[in-house]
């Protein structure tokens, strides 16, 4: 646009049209950015929502599956002895082998639903809490303790359980290595066979929960010095559970098992005993012995 005078082009400038384009354009620009920012707050949302939904989809896809079993008799056990029945038999007896319980834990009649965990205290080393090998056995009027034993080994099925109160001293109290309890009346204790067709879970174990009694295998009393044995038939790979519990008002009996004496290394699975070492073994405890039926 061209102006044959200055004058014509001030008044140009101030004539009505002009000043409205003018703020036409000065209210357009305001309105494009505000657009602008909506969009990329719009995007932003979008991002963080589709971000959310992938890291969900990638945790969900990779999270591990954990499968309790709690009712054990379900699975399989598959024979561990394949073969060995066409092996030709020893000439000789196979010492016997010592099995400490796979579950020694305590139940309470005045508690009927409380439940004892079989590892009370939990030893810090560097990789996490692991129960210690110790385990108390303690019977009273109101605590009854129940010992699990599993026969494994082949043509070792002529078992023998054992409770021993031994002490080293001469008198009662003087067992230093061997930390039984007895109480000064007669400890009498009832031994029974429970009807545990499957392993017990120490974690519902209680008075109320334990498997029923199936039999009275004998009643004895507890005395330093002298210990109790109960021979049996135990067949490959099988259950066996005993619960030892008072006979009288007036009986006590504690103790805790220490699976290092004797030394682990002298006496157990994975070393047979000497005929000599199963005679003059002596400790505080309750344990089985698994004895050779080759010639059965």
């Amino acid at each position: 646009m061209s102006f044959d005078s200055p004058t014509e082009e001030r008044k140009s400038l101030l004539s009505p049209t002009s000043a409205s384009d003018s703020d036409e354009r000065l209210y357009r620009a305001p309105s494009k950015a505000s657009g602008l920012s909506r969009f990329t707050l719009f995007s932003i949302v979008v991002c963080i929502i589709c971000t959310g939904i992938n890291l969900h989809a990638f945790t969900s896809s990779y999270k591990p599956r954990i499968t309790h079993y709690q009712d054990l008799a379900t699975l399989r056990r598959p024979n561990q002895w394949i073969g060995l029945d066409r092996v030709q038999s020893p000439p000789e007896h196979a010492p016997p082998i010592l099995l400490y319980p796979n579950l020694l834990a305590q139940i309470n009649s005045a508690e009927p639903t409380h439940v004892y965990k079989d590892d009370p205290v939990r030893i810090a080393n560097l990789r996490a809490l692991t129960p210690p090998e110790d385990r108390p056995f303690k019977v009273t009027p109101q605590f009854s303790t129940i010992a699990e034993f599993r026969s494994i080994d082949y043509k070792m099925e002529n078992c023998e359980i054992v409770v021993d109160p031994a002490h080293r001293g001469a008198a009662a109290h003087e067992h230093s290595n061997f930390n039984a309890t007895l109480g000064g009346g007669e400890n009498v204790i009832d031994v029974w066979r429970l009807a545990a067709p499957y392993s017990i879970d120490s974690r519902t174990l209680s008075w109320k929960t334990r498997p029923s009694r199936a039999e009275k295998v004998a009643t004895f009393q507890m005395q330093y010095g002298s210990k109790w044995s109960h021979k049996f038939s135990c067949p490959t790979d099988t259950l066996h559970v005993f619960e030892f519990g008072a006979a009288n008002d007036e009986t006590y009996v504690e103790w805790t098992q220490d699976h290092r004496e004797p030394t682990p290394g002298e006496c157990t699975r994975f070393h047979c005993l000497t005929k000599s070492m199963f005679e003059r073994t002596r400790w505080s405890g309750v344990v089985m012995y698994q004895s050779s039926s080759f010639t059965d």
